[in-house]
């Protein structure tokens, strides 16, 4: 009964911010969820939006920095690089 006491307001205590705050406004948005319940409380999920600028600046500077290595390399050294850069991006996406 003391544990059940304690878990409860454990989860009453929980605010926005804090590790299981977030992990159940993860597993929400995953499964598409609009809200979710935690410690007794009802919290709306929120939605993300990106900024396609920002995102596109990133990529124009990250390309520029792949640019400039590979220009200090000799032909074949920036085809392994290219290769490598293949192999990876493959993997991560």
């Amino acid at each position: 009964m003391k544990n059940t006491m304690k878990l409860k307001s454990l989860l009453e205590d929980i605010e926005e911010g804090s590790p299981a705050f977030d992990y159940a406004a993860m597993q929400a948005k995953k499964h598409h969820e609009k809200s979710f319940k935690l410690g007794g409380k009802e919290f709306p999920v929120k939605e993300e939006h990106l900024d396609s600028n920002k995102v596109d600046e990133y990529f124009h500077k990250i390309l520029g920095q792949i640019r400039t290595y590979s220009r200090k390399l000799n032909s074949e050294e920036t085809y392994k690089l290219h290769e490598k850069l293949k192999r990876f991006f493959e993997k991560a996406i």
